[in-house]
């Protein structure tokens, strides 16, 4: 049967049928690709009666500024978008907020041309450290709490790996319009809390044998999340099942990717450690650390997560790590760039564990609060196993954060 022959003359039947986990997710891909290309992306509610223009201002330029407000006309007037971290740090509300862009009167808008300016304050007052950021308070425009697309555009702007700092224009019925035919991506139904990031789980890709050095058994699984589009691989050292049976809980690391750490086993960090060491643990017992491995070679699963600086990317991780040279820790340097302490989701670890049939687990980590998350997410978490490592002089003040402001177990 026709499923378009009951929709009334002149109907679609886009017009009625709600909009797919999968068609949201692959909107939402598109929205971090413009965003990250430096291209605005419209914002709208199901409804249509709020709609805004998203305009990432760590890509934005003076004479984008002039285009997009030539386009929109002088009525409507951009303000600046900032994440509740950043916007707490300047003694505004701790939740997304809208800064008018006024000048030091302010009674007018500043002209576009002075955009260079704007963003040298923010680049400015990124670099503060806590105490000076403390002493600014009350020096910046009065702000209005954000609505729910604004936070869905904050989220938007820090999956792409963005600073979640944007240009933001109320948009009309002519302003839509206008951007409609200038070809530019309307986000209907942005979500407005985690589910964002669990529309869809992540589908099996393929896998194959890798033998590893210290670890000859090993194959290597690739999942891809439909949401973001990006690939988590699943390193599965040895056996864990005995004619294909779960024998008992697996050890598994669920480890953040880390390009310096990992690859060019950097100093700054323990994460080059902890990697190579879960894979000699699972394959051999015993790791280099502080922790002697009681497995004996059992096997286990490496989840090797794409979460890049605690998931604020490279480019991010790399301002972090520039303020962390002025005596700024680690987790004041993501709160001054306007990121949470900790972005990491683990929703598609959780489904991908389920999916290999292992809803009981014993984890490999030091943090507590990854525990906590993954059994929010419907996996057991029956042991926590330790995976310490000593400091070096380079690493010794990072470490010695974790442990007092992030409660890892060290």
């Amino acid at each position: 049967m026709n499923a378009l022959k009951n929709l009334p003359a002149g109907a679609s039947a886009n017009d009625h049928a709600p909009v797919s986990a999968k068609a949201a997710a692959r909107q939402q891909q598109r929205a971090s690709n413009d965003l990250r290309r430096g291209e605005p992306v419209v914002l709208t509610t199901a409804s249509g009666d709020e709609a805004w223009l998203i305009l990432s201002i760590e890509m934005a330029t003076a004479e984008d500024w002039r285009g997009w407000q030539a386009m929109l006309g002088p009525d409507t007037a951009p303000s600046l978008l900032l994440s509740g971290e950043r916007a707490s740090l300047l003694g505004l509300e701790p939740v997304p907020n809208l800064v008018p862009l006024h000048d030091q009167s302010g009674q007018n808008p500043i002209e576009a041309g002075d955009l260079v300016g704007v963003l040298a304050n923010l680049q400015r007052q990124a670099g503060l450290s806590v105490d000076e950021a403390e002493a600014e308070k009350g020096d910046t425009a009065r702000a209005s709490t954000a609505s729910p697309l604004l936070i869905s555009a904050v989220r938007l702007l820090k999956r792409a790996f963005l600073l979640p700092a944007a240009l933001v224009w109320p948009l009309n019925a002519d302003g839509r319009a206008t951007l409609d035919e200038a070809g530019i991506l309307t986000l209907d139904k942005a979500p407005t809390a985690d589910q964002s990031a669990h529309l869809v789980p992540p589908l099996k890709m393929s896998a194959a044998r890798v033998p590893l050095m210290g670890a000859e058994h090993s194959l290597i699984s690739v999942y891809r999340d439909p949401v973001t589009g990006r690939d988590i691989n699943v390193i599965e050292v040895g056996s864990m099942k005995d004619d294909g049976k779960i024998t008992a809980p697996p050890l598994v690391r669920i480890h953040a990717e880390c390009f310096t750490g990992d690859l060019l086993n950097s100093l700054k960090c323990d994460c080059g450690d902890q990697l190579r060491g879960a894979i000699k643990l699972m394959a051999q017992g015993s790791t280099d650390g502080d922790d002697a491995g009681e497995d004996e070679g059992t096997g286990g699963l490496i989840l090797y997560m794409p979460q890049e600086g605690r998931d604020i990317g490279m480019a991010n991780k790399m301002r972090s790590y520039a303020l962390q040279d002025t005596g700024i820790d680690t987790v004041d340097a993501n709160l001054i760039l306007g990121f949470a302490v900790d972005e990491r989701d683990y929703t598609s670890a959780a489904s991908i564990l389920v999916d290999m049939g292992y809803p009981e687990i014993r984890l490999l980590t030091n943090n507590p609060d990854k525990v906590a998350s993954l059994e929010n997410r419907g996996v057991q978490v029956t042991d926590r196993v330790g995976h310490k490592f000593p400091p070096n002089p380079h690493s010794a003040a990072y470490m010695e954060t974790k442990r007092k402001r992030t409660g890892h177990d060290l």
